[in-house]
């Protein structure tokens, strides 16, 4: 993601930064597991235990979303 110098309005700080590409890992993941033809009940679980994880991490999502 491209983000101006001099840029106006609503961006990530550093923390919000980590937490989005945390989240891009995951989908990555997942993706990469479709690929490869492994079932989602496999790794279902074991992602939204990390989703929730990441989600709650800090209360970070929360207070991005209070920005907007």
């Amino acid at each position: 993601m491209h983000i101006k110098r001099q840029q106006k309005g609503i961006y990530f700080d550093g923390p919000e930064s980590v937490l989005y590409s945390q989240k891009m890992t995951l989908l990555y993941r997942i993706i990469i597991f479709e690929m490869l033809g492994i079932e989602e009940e496999l790794y279902k679980d074991s992602m939204l235990k990390l989703i929730d994880c990441l989600d709650s991490w800090n209360d970070i999502q929360e207070k991005f979303l209070e920005k907007l």
